[in-house]
Order: C-alpha cells, then structure tokens, then sequence
C-alpha cells in the first residue's frame, strides 16, 4: 500500500500517530489529493470525533499552508485566534 493510501486510512480512523507516520514518510501536507488539498479529504469525512482537532493539528504541525486563518482556527478549536 502506498503512503497516500495509508494516510487515508488514517484519516478514517482519525489516528493521528498514522497521520504523522504518513508525513514522516514523505506525505506532503500540502500536495492535492483527487484536484483538492489533502487536508479536504479529511475535512469532507464525516466523522467530527474528539480527535478531529488533533489530526488537524498534525497537518499545521508538519507545515500545511491553510489560507483561510479563520476556518483553521474553527478546524482547530481555537476560540483564542
């Protein structure tokens, strides 16, 4: 299985130790996933469980470039941005 496809799976099971291996492994936060930013593609799921923020977070912490400040801070719950 490819890295990409790992990651998704992590997506799925918000695990956000997979995601961080998937990035280790040379995953690009910012690489496009299907014509979106791969960050979409676990936005779009619909599953908001307590460690949505955290894989979130995992994405900020290994570089991603969010333009909308204001959406990530939601993303985030980051009431103090």
């Amino acid at each position: 299985m490819d890295n990409v496809a790992e990651i998704l799976i992590a997506f799925e099971l918000h695990s956000v130790e997979g995601i961080k291996a998937g990035f280790a492994k040379g995953v690009d936060p910012n690489m496009e996933y299907e014509g979106k930013p791969l960050v979409y593609a676990l936005i779009n799921m619909y599953a908001r469980g307590p460690l949505f923020k955290s894989c979130i977070r995992a994405f900020v912490d290994h570089g991603l470039v969010f333009p909308d400040k204001i959406l990530l801070a939601v993303l985030l719950d980051d009431a103090a941005t």
